[in-house]
């Protein structure tokens, strides 16, 4: 349940459903996603955000992003958008048999760079400006902070602090 991994109350005043999230992504944008593989990455944005595209495009407008992440996701996001038609650039990697065929295919832009210099690229802007940021967290701290999943164990209120 949500309320108890919220610890901050106006943080927790704004949860909304993966549906009234994907409104916040618009055709064009550039969207960071979290995850490296299966680990981290956005579970129910995804589903989402591909049926906004399927339904975009089938009342003839567009809706393609550029996705942006730390390394490959897995089939539920990669594969859920590129079957929806919704990629138009991914970096800087990706597994996803589907993706990878509309990648070679000429469909979809794709940035082949060194994980370890994507960050520093989108630091200093070489792909432009990133419009939306959607990350998966196992909690938020009073203080507003985001914790990754496999942290939780050690963080959260009453476990043992993880020693330095």
């Amino acid at each position: 349940m949500a309320s108890d991994r919220i610890l901050d109350p106006q943080l927790a005043a704004r949860v909304v459903t993966a549906e009234e999230a994907v409104t916040h992504i618009r055709h064009g944008d550039a969207l960071g996603v979290s995850g490296f593989t299966g680990a981290g990455y956005p579970k129910e944005v995804p589903g989402a955000l591909a049926a906004a595209m399927s339904a975009a495009h089938e009342r003839g407008e567009e809706f393609r992003v550029q996705v942006w992440s730390g390394a490959s996701t897995a089939p539920e996001f990669d594969g859920a958008l590129a079957e929806a038609r919704g990629i138009s650039k991914r970096l800087p990697f990706q597994s996803d048999p589907a993706l990878r065929r509309l990648i070679n295919d000429g469909e979809i832009e794709y940035v082949d760079a060194h994980l370890s210099h994507t960050a520093q690229h989108a630091w200093f802007g070489f792909y432009g400006p990133l419009d939306v940021a959607v990350v998966e967290v196992a909690a938020i701290l009073p203080n507003g902070l985001l914790v990754p999943a496999p942290a939780w164990a050690t963080t959260r209120p009453g476990s043992r602090t993880p020693s330095a």
